[in-house]
Order: structure tokens, then sequence, then C-alpha cells
């Protein structure tokens, strides 16, 4: 398929990103539900609380299951689930008379629901862009942010006009009107359509089964680091429009300050997903690297290993076409290249190969990708 005109992944990274702000904006609408809540049913707000503690448990578990699903349905039908299963859930939760009630409806079946978008979309999204990925990331989540600053002063000013039951029956009718219909525009991968990544194909790269990246300490990392976000900003979030009504803010003012807190969100997040881009640019590979890998028994051992590598394109070219921990592997053997035939001493520069990945760089004893001799001026 030609891709002339507009490249499709834009538009599933609009349908991502969408279809994200209704579910964390539904997560998050409970924050303006609590003060209604408290009043008209008399429970406790420790009490209520403990069903946005119950959905954030909710949504990490369907994040798992979600994304098992995702890789073997696809993440259109788990998407319509899901957007199935979130309406369910607050319309459910509008009919709440008892506690356990929105427990479970608005604690598990909203929080479950919500776990299908995010994740599953963001893998979506990777496979859509082979350069870009960390904006295209960004975009599906700064879904997340607009959906707090759309949904939240809306369900404050329908609250105000009827109640809460009505606000979350309007939330759950737009979750199914919205979320489904968008989430048909959603392709899994590009090859559905018979085109290509932006970028180009993705490079071949090892696949991971569960067990070994449990095993992973990347995984941890990343993960531990993720919960302490969450753990930090989940609680004071969820009572912030509260606590500026027992201020003396209006109910409507307070709404609106959840509401920017999710647009401050948005630049956030788009940012770091623009800052490789930045890092990319800053330091490109310099024309005469490019020489430098053309010549005889220098250049062919990196070509070899890196395939993408053409210097006939130019260092901006190259930049494009190489997955990012390749181009900067390569740019740091490159430098120490260089290096080395200023000082005149000519050691080889290693670029760490498939099979050499983790292992420490060898210096004369062998294991040169550069060529079999050392570089003289």
């Amino acid at each position: 398929m030609s891709q002339r005109g507009l490249f499709y992944g834009w538009v599933v990274l609009a349908a991502a990103a969408t279809v994200v702000a209704f579910g964390q904006g539904s997560i998050f609408s409970l924050g303006v539900f609590l003060k209604p809540l408290e009043e008209s049913m008399h429970w406790s707000r420790s009490a209520i609380s403990t069903t946005a503690l119950i959905n954030w448990f909710a949504m990490g578990a369907g994040s798992f299951c979600w994304g098992a699903l995702s890789d073997r349905l696809g993440s259109r039908l788990v998407t319509i689930a899901g957007g199935f299963l979130l309406g369910l859930g607050m319309v459910l939760s509008s009919q709440a008379t008892a506690l356990w009630h929105l427990h479970v409806t608005f604690g598990v079946a909203v929080g479950f629901a919500a776990g299908a978008f995010l994740t599953p979309l963001s893998a979506t999204a990777t496979r859509w862009f082979t350069t870009n990925r960390g904006l295209a990331v960004g975009i599906v989540s700064a879904g997340g942010g607009a959906g707090i600053l759309i949904i939240s002063p809306l369900m404050r000013w329908i609250t105000s006009a009827y109640d809460w039951r009505v606000a979350m029956i309007v939330l759950g009718d737009l979750a199914w009107l919205v979320t489904i219909p968008v989430a048909l525009l959603i392709k899994n991968a590009p090859a559905d359509m018979g085109a290509v990544a932006l970028g180009g194909a993705a490079a071949p790269h090892r696949d991971y089964d569960t067990t070994q990246v449990l095993r992973a300490p990347q995984f941890w990392a990343i993960a531990l680091t993720h919960f302490a976000c969450c753990a930090a900003h989940a609680g004071p979030i969820f009572h912030m429009v509260t606590h500026a009504i027992d201020q003396g803010v209006a109910t409507m003012v307070a709404a609106t300050v959840l509401g920017v807190s999710g647009l401050s969100s948005i630049a956030g997040r788009i940012a770091c997903g623009l800052r490789p881009l930045v890092r990319r640019r800053d330091a490109p590979l310099r024309a005469g690297h490019a020489r430098v890998l053309r010549r005889k028994g220098h250049g062919h051992g990196v070509r070899r290993r890196v395939p993408d590598l053409d210097p006939r394109y130019g260092a901006r070219l190259l930049g494009r076409r190489m997955d990012s921990r390749r181009l900067r592997q390569l740019r740091l053997a490159l430098h120490q290249l260089r290096r080395d035939r200023r000082h005149g001493d000519g050691p080889r520069a290693d670029v760490p190969g498939p099979a050499q990945r983790g292992r420490a760089p060898s210096g004369r004893g062998g294991g040169s990708l550069i060529g079999p001799h050392p570089v003289r001026d």
C-alpha cells in the first residue's frame, strides 16, 4: 500500500489517545464524585477511598490480562471489550445502594476495564513507529491527561445540575458511544493494511517469554519506579477536589483544578517522548564517520553487524534508519576510533554485536568489529 498522504499510524495514535482519555478520565472522576457520595449516601471518605484503592489494583491486574489477550487477539478487540465493560461498570455504579456495590462496579469493573487501554495501545503504537517511538507512546499516554482535563469538570457540572447518578450514567453512555466506534479505527499493525511502519520495518529482535521478563532486573526497575510514581500521586490527586471544597473553593472551580493537573501532565508526557529526538539531533553521526566505515577492513565488520548501515546515504538518514541503541553504540565506537587514531596508539574500537551485548568492551585482545588491523593515520 502506498503511504502517500496522511500516514495511518497517526490515526491509530489519535484513536488510542481518545480511548485512553476515557479510561483514565473515568478512574479519576471518582475524586469528583467523592463529596456527593459522602453527602448523599452518608459513607465515610475512607470507605469510599477503598473503592479507589480497589480500582487501581484492578487496573493493574487487568493490564496483565488484557495485554496477554492483545498478543493473541489484537488490540482492537481488546479495546472494544474494555470499552463495553467500562460503560457497563459506570452505568451499574450509578445504581449502587450499598458500599460493596460501588466496590464491585466502580472498583473492580471500571478499574479492570481501564487496564485494557494504556498498555495494549502503547504496544500497538510501537508497531506503527520504528522511529519517534517515544513520541508515539507519549501521545497515547497524553490521552490520559486530556481525559482528566475534560471529564472532571464535565462530571462536576452534571452532578451540580442533576446528581451523581445521572453523571455516572452519562459517562457510561459516552464510554459506549465513543470508545467502541473509535476502537474500530485501530489497526493492530501496519501489515494489516499492507503498509510498513514509519521509519521502515523494525529490525529483528529477540522475543522474551514471561519467565524471562520476570527474571530481568530491568523489568523490576521499571515496575517499581512506576509503582512508586502511582503510589505518590494517586492519593493526593484523588482527594484534591474534596480538599479544595473543604477550604471554601467552589465545587466547579475545584473540579477544574483537577482538570488543569491533567492538562499539565500532557506537556510532560509528550515532552519526555520528544527527548530522544532532541538527543539524536544534538549528537548526530558525522560525515567523517561514514568515510571511515567505507574503508576496507575498517568498516566491513561494523556493516556486517549493523545491516541497516549504508554510508552512501550520509549520517542524517543513518540516524533515522537505525535502532537508537545501536546508533549510540556505533557513535561511541567511532569516537573511540577517532581518539585512538589521534593519539596514534591504534587500538581497535568495539561495537557490540547481538551475541556480545552485556559483555565488557574488548581491547587489543580480540572481538574488534571495526577490523582485524590497527587503525593508522
